[in-house]
């Protein structure tokens, strides 16, 4: 089992930026802010997300990053549920890594993942996740510990995570601190490690040994 391709942990740990300035761009203020990232397709599903948030009264707002041929579709559907203005289409951005700090939960569906990069970077990052629970996603997810995880269509579902920790911060944060807590497993060194541990095998035990020569690796 390798944990992936890794992440440079420190680098979005170290991740310093204001949340208030950021989030200007966006015109958001004091309202709880969800965030996903992903290309708008069938896979990525972000529709569920859109369908829970139509139930909530409470103020918010939810930003999605990405591109793809389902934009159209995912802006009628919140216009049609009545939360236009509350869905953010911000495009392909190549600041999410300074995004993900000033938002309040990241919220990620899909219906088919591995091990999610921008999963662990939203983890990294210290945010509560509302997520599908589908193989990749409880590798990295701990349900009731670091966020919620249902079925991907379960719009209510997701509806009731994201209200509970709307409602409780001592939740949300909680998750946050056990995902920032768990996200050590999956560094880049961890998975260096991991990959020495299977591609360079005991001699004894197995009988031959692999050796480094320069750039070549000779048996």
């Amino acid at each position: 089992y390798i944990p992936g391709v890794g992440i440079d942990l420190y680098n979005i740990v170290e991740t310093n930026v204001d949340r208030n300035e950021k989030l200007k761009e966006f015109g958001i203020t004091d309202e709880t802010v969800l965030l996903s990232v992903g290309e708008l397709n069938d896979n990525k599903n972000h529709e569920t997300i859109i369908k829970a948030l139509s139930k909530i009264d409470k103020p918010y707002k939810y930003i999605i990053c990405g591109r793809g041929y389902k934009e159209q579709y995912l802006k009628d559907l919140a216009e049609k549920l009545g939360i236009k203005d509350k869905v953010i289409f911000a495009g392909f951005r190549k600041d999410v890594k300074e995004l993900m700090p000033c938002v309040d939960i990241f919220c990620f569906p899909s219906y088919r993942e591995g091990l999610s990069l921008s999963l662990m970077e939203a983890m990294a990052s210290g945010l509560p996740i509302v997520a599908s629970k589908i193989r990749g996603n409880v590798d990295l997810v701990d349900d009731n510990k670091g966020g919620f995880l249902y079925a991907p269509a379960d719009s209510e579902g997701f509806y009731k995570g994201i209200v509970r920790l709307m409602e409780i911060p001592d939740i949300m944060k909680g998750f946050g601190e056990y995902n920032l807590d768990k996200i050590q497993n999956f560094t880049k060194e961890i998975v260096a490690d991991k990959m020495s541990e299977y591609y360079f095998f005991d001699e004894k035990e197995y009988g031959f040994l692999y050796e480094k020569q320069g750039t070549q690796f000779n048996a």
